[in-house]
């Protein structure tokens, strides 16, 4: 069973992804801030992370470069998560190194089939 790290800091949006995600069968750990997505990390390495853009601790694109320089997380794909258009297309453009990015809000289907092909099957 594959485990996805949701760095989300909004209870309702935490809470849909949560349970779509279980719903297919993965299990889910939460972060609500950049910080705990930090320690999170240094207690379970997760096969995917889905990142939402605004944090209340830490700013994105810091975030992404800290967790992608602990050396077992440089590989593990990373989902930028936002209802922001410019922010989405900011992570699109740059050099952030995000593996894809999603707008919010997004049809739980269409959420699943991207984290399962990030994961080529890895569930």
């Amino acid at each position: 069973m594959s485990l996805v790290m949701v760095v989300e800091d909004n209870p309702t949006t935490s809470k849909l992804v949560q349970y779509a995600l279980t719903a297919a069968g993965f299990k889910v750990i939460q972060a609500a801030t950049g910080r705990a997505a930090l320690e999170a990390l240094g207690e379970a390495m997760p096969d995917l992370i889905i990142q939402d853009l605004m944090l209340p601790d830490i700013g994105a694109f810091d975030l992404l470069r800290r967790m992608r320089s602990i050396p077992a997380v440089a590989t593990i794909p990373i989902i930028a998560f936002s209802a922001f258009t410019e922010m989405l297309d900011q992570a699109r453009h740059s050099d952030a190194n995000f593996d894809e990015c999603v707008a919010k809000p997004v049809e739980p289907s269409k959420l699943i089939a991207i984290v399962r092909s990030h994961l080529k099957g890895k569930q």
